[in-house]
């Protein structure tokens, strides 16, 4: 069925550019036509108007006895050219009427039926045996007088009649110069539309997202569409594998508090006799299964900031009072591991964010610092206004991270591998990533493996 639709479409793309070449083409053929017969037709009224100067000077030289001497040498030498010559007076009387010898066939009663001619009309005379007019022009040679020459109109209307024939000869070619450019065209320009259609049914039968067009490199729409089906796939393609991962992630993180939570289960089920064992194993699944809802809240926070849907409930943030409260939170942790922490935050310092998000993500970071950086180290929290953005800077002197792992540690479930030390769920920096992007900020990270790191978030005042 979309292969039928394909080719109905190059069919009909096909119609209107014949029609439009065609009808283009006619409309110049026209064009040139009349005005090839507008250039003969004055050159024919040139030639009859230089015949009446002509005889008129001969008139006016030698009356018309010497016009009749004039026109009978023309008439024995030139038997070849058809011309009518009449001399008439004020009453329309014939005073001289010399013609070729095929003017004979052509009915001259116009010129006597005609009072006096009136200068400039043109009068044809017509005849049954030939398909030309004799065109015949009048000029007033003195006052009464009149003199009048026809010319025959069948070298003009030959010549238009070759024009018009060859024109319409044209026209063949023309027509299928029009249909085979047009379906040339249409499929030039359908070809990658084609080759869009035959990947996407592809996709569709053998679910194999692999597949990409070829990019035509001309840098037009259709190529320009290519390059954005083709990132739709990578992206497509990314997010599928991403969403593997993550749910390997989660079945191999979910297995182990769902495991402790039988395990609970069944010691409880087994021990009939005490109820202070029960409620201790009852509490005991409710913690696990906090953990797993708490995972999979974060998971679908996540996803909702790379779908660029999370749901921010906006307000004016102080800075200032959501670091202070934080710190008040984690200095007792760094208290008893023998951490400093110390804090420079400009006064005054407000940010339009959803305030739970934000300080989600600010005490994610401050969490990690404090979780590893070791005892006499020190944790320090700055927040400025730089380049109509607000900074938030959380730096430690901890374990730091690799260089290799820089670039993975903002991947859902990513854990690097710290031994002997509480790497968490692998969430926590995914959603200050997720939790920054989703307020138009950009979150990112310097570290020393022995020395420390400091994360640097850059939010938007108007966030």
């Amino acid at each position: 069925m979309t292969r039928i639709k394909a080719s109905k479409f190059t069919i009909r793309l096909t119609l209107y550019y014949s029609v439009i070449f065609i009808v283009s083409s006619i409309v110049m053929v026209t064009i040139v036509y009349f005005f090839l017969r507008h250039e003969l037709n004055g050159h024919h009224s040139q030639e009859i108007r230089h015949r009446l100067l002509e005889y008129w000077a001969q008139y006016e030289a030698g009356g018309i006895g010497l016009v009749e001497r004039e026109f009978g040498f023309e008439k024995k030498y030139q038997k070849t050219y058809q011309m009518l010559l009449r001399i008439a007076d004020k009453g329309n009387r014939t005073l001289f009427l010399g013609a070729s010898d095929q003017i004979v066939a052509f009915d001259i009663t116009p010129l006597l039926t005609v009072p006096s001619p009136d200068t400039g009309i043109p009068i044809l005379l017509s005849s049954s045996r030939y398909p030309y007019d004799i065109d015949v022009r009048t000029i007033e040679m003195e006052p009464g007088i009149f003199l009048q020459v026809g010319l025959s109109t069948e070298f003009v209307m030959k010549i238009v009649s070759v024009i018009r024939q060859g024109f319409f000869f044209l026209l063949i070619p023309f027509i299928c110069f029009g249909i085979a450019g047009g379906y040339f065209i249409a499929s030039r320009l359908l070809s990658p539309i084609k080759k869009l259609i035959r990947t996407v049914s592809s996709i569709k039968r053998t679910a194999d997202i692999s597949k990409r067009i070829r990019e035509t490199g001309s840098g037009d729409e259709l190529d320009t569409l290519i390059k954005l089906f083709n990132g739709m796939l990578d992206r497509i393609g990314s997010l599928i594998n991403a969403m593997h991962v993550t749910l390997d992630n989660v079945a191999h993180d979910l297995k182990t508090p769902l495991t402790r939570i039988r395990g609970i289960a069944e010691r409880a089920a087994g021990d009939s006799g005490d109820a202070g064992k029960k409620d201790e194993a009852l509490l005991m699944c409710i913690e696990q299964s906090d953990i797993v809802l708490k995972m999979l809240n974060t998971i679908m926070d996540i996803s909702e900031s790379e779908a660029g849907v999370m749901a921010l409930k906006k307000s004016d943030v102080a800075v200032r009072y959501m670091i202070d409260q934080l710190l008040e939170l984690y200095g007792y942790v760094a208290e008893e591991k023998g951490i400093d922490i110390s804090t420079d935050v400009e006064q005054h310092l407000t940010i339009s964010a959803d305030p739970d998000r934000l300080r989600q993500a600010v005490g994610n970071l401050i969490d990690n610092a404090v979780k590893y950086t070791g005892p006499g180290g020190h944790v320090a929290v700055y927040a400025f206004e730089e380049n109509g953005s607000v900074v938030i800077r959380i730096t430690d002197t901890g374990a730091g991270i690799p260089q290799d792992e820089l670039e993975h540690i903002w991947k859902r479930l990513y854990r690097i591998d710290r031994s002997g030390t509480d790497t968490g769920l692998g969430l926590g920096l995914s959603i200050v990533k997720a939790v920054v992007t989703a307020h138009g900020g950009t979150v990112d990270v310097a570290s020393t493996p022995g020395r420390g790191s400091v994360f640097t978030i850059v939010l938007p005042i108007s966030a």
